[in-house]
């Protein structure tokens, strides 16, 4: 934007020495200064809007905690370490239990298993014993 002062003053200066009219040249200075009026409120519109957004924001992020914040994170963090050993505690009961219904399922398959052998093998002694 500041680049283009200097050729525009420029620009204005040999167009008012070529035609010869210093009314021209006075015309469009102020034209100019009218521009750059009317551009530094639209920034300062601007700048102000954002200042404001930023008071906003400053207002949000403000502490108004009671407590200091950091103890505040360890009453939390041991908050949040007794409940997962809570969990964990409860996980360990619950995979003890199936455990133990698993063995107790294993063992009563195990059972039928020795049954179904015995069966099998007491049938075919007693086929032999039969053919005999």
């Amino acid at each position: 934007m500041f680049l283009h002062v200097p050729l525009s003053i420029l620009t204005v200066q040999s167009l008012s020495a070529w035609l010869g009219d210093a009314r021209l040249y006075d015309s469009l200075f102020a034209l100019m200064i009218a521009g750059f009026t009317y551009f530094s409120a639209r920034i300062n519109k601007k700048v102000e809007r954002i200042g404001e957004h930023v008071e906003q924001t400053r207002e949000q992020v403000t502490n108004n905690h009671t407590v200091n914040f950091r103890e505040e994170m360890t009453e939390m963090n041991e908050s949040l370490k007794a409940n997962i050993e809570e969990i964990r505690r409860e996980s360990a009961k619950r995979d003890a239990l199936a455990d133990e219904r698993a063995n107790y399922l294993m063992g009563q398959m195990n059972e039928i298993n020795r049954r179904l052998t015995s069966f099998i093998y007491d049938e075919s002694d007693n086929r032999r014993k039969e053919k005999r």
